[in-house]
């Protein structure tokens, strides 16, 4: 199992934002450390008896702790600083901050987490860091492995690489999961690929005590193992289980796939179906199931409030620039589609597909100039994208090219 090690760290770091951000009141999230603990049982045990409102008198009574509380339940998602979102965003950063001031380290943690995706994209780094770093000054484990994630890039210089994993160590001997698998990922890396941590003793042994806690990435690691092994499903899906219960949308993702391929081991009684794993995923940052998660929902049938859950889904993968959210969003657009046909924003789709490299779509987008299917017809483009889909390897292609010749 390999991938970018920029792409997995920070899709660990997200991890940690989505679950331990609002410190769920109901559950403990796994890489929450026991002085968090320590003082938010109180009001998890008044939470569970009495709701919100519990926490609400509190707040109202002047108690600090219940009022930060309060607002990271609004918190269950990944912030964007968006045009729309930035005076909302603004306004909850300077509520954490006036918490931090007040001594909740977990507030100065939660503020690291909200820059951790915005458009400001070295400065918003930059505050994070900083947030972090006094986080990390005054005893809270999870910000060392945020940190050490945020320390390095695959073009980070030896010493650099040096730095992060002595930080990352030191977030391992506090206790943070995050921080056991983002060495382990770090430990793993060779020629800026992260290789699979799991071939090492040293590298397995962090993998292993992260997934037991429940840190999402490393328990998906161990799943895919089992898999790949033939391994028993049930240990798999134990796994997966408590990984999604971070509200991480790694794992709920991979547990969503599992439930398809095993529905007949789902607990109806309280497990999420396929679908509700899938589409919370796609939600929620992991937007490689969001063509998963559409077809899906579409397979059951079309009426109308099925086809806007589905178009909503596919255009956050089309946001993330996938080309199969594009293809797949071009193909339920076509007649035989179960989306209502619009062959001009079809071939828009499979022309943007084509052009990120999605082959069926560039073969596609040459069929489609040369018939002029939602498009003027186009020879030259046609040929254009057959010959680019021909020099894939795509046989259908030098087959219609030999036509256009032969004419």
């Amino acid at each position: 199992m390999r991938r970018s090690t920029l792409l997995f760290l920070g899709s660990v770091l997200l991890g940690v934002h989505t679950s331990a951000g609002a410190f769920f009141l109901d559950h403990k999230p796994f890489d929450e450390p026991l002085q968090t603990t320590l003082w938010i049982d109180a009001y998890r045990s008044a939470f569970r008896v009495r709701g919100e409102s519990a926490i609400k008198e509190k707040a109202e009574a002047g108690d600090a702790r219940a009022a930060y509380l309060l607002l990271t339940l609004k918190l269950n998602r990944r912030w964007r600083d968006s045009a729309e979102g930035l005076e909302e965003i603004t306004a909850v950063r300077a509520q954490l901050s006036s918490f931090a001031e007040q001594g909740i380290i977990e507030a100065r943690y939660l503020l690291g987490t909200t820059f951790l995706d915005c458009s400001a994209e070295q400065a918003c780094r930059d505050r994070a860091v900083q947030e972090f770093s006094t986080a990390a000054e005054h005893g809270f484990p999870p910000a060392l492995g945020a940190l050490g994630a945020l320390s390095w890039s695959p073009s980070s210089t030896p010493s650099e690489l040096s730095d992060a994993v002595q930080i990352l160590e030191d977030g391992v001997r506090a206790g943070s999961p995050v921080a056991m698998t983002n060495l382990a990922m770090l430990l793993s890396l060779k020629d800026g690929v992260v290789s699979d941590p799991l071939l090492s003793a040293r590298t397995r042994a962090l993998i292993e005590s992260a997934a037991d806690s429940g840190e999402p990435i490393a328990a998906v690691y161990l799943s895919d193992e089992i898999e790949r092994d033939g391994g028993s499903p049930e240990l798999q899906l134990a796994i997966l289980r408590r990984a999604a219960a971070s509200r991480s949308s790694t794992a709920e993702g991979r547990l969503g796939r599992f439930f398809l391929k095993h529905p007949d081991l789902r607990d109806p009684r309280t497990d999420p179906s396929a679908i509700d794993l899938l589409r919370s995923a796609c939600t929620y940052g992991s937007a490689d199931v969001c063509v998963l998660a559409a077809t899906q929902i579409l397979a059951f049938g079309a009426p109308d409030e099925r086809q806007q859950q589905a178009r909503s889904l596919l255009q956050i993968g089309i946001e993330a620039g996938l080309p199969e959210a594009h293809a797949a969003f071009a193909q339920e657009l076509r007649p035989g589609g179960r989306l209502k046909v619009d062959l001009a924003l079809a071939a828009y789709h499979t022309r943007m597909a084509a052009d990120l490299g999605h082959l069926a779509s560039t073969f596609n987008a040459g069929l489609m100039f040369l018939k002029g299917d939602g498009v003027e017809i186009n020879v030259d483009e046609a040929r254009r994208y057959l010959q680019r889909a021909a020099s894939l390897g795509h046989e259908g292609a030098k087959r219609v090219l030999d036509d256009l010749a032969a004419r």
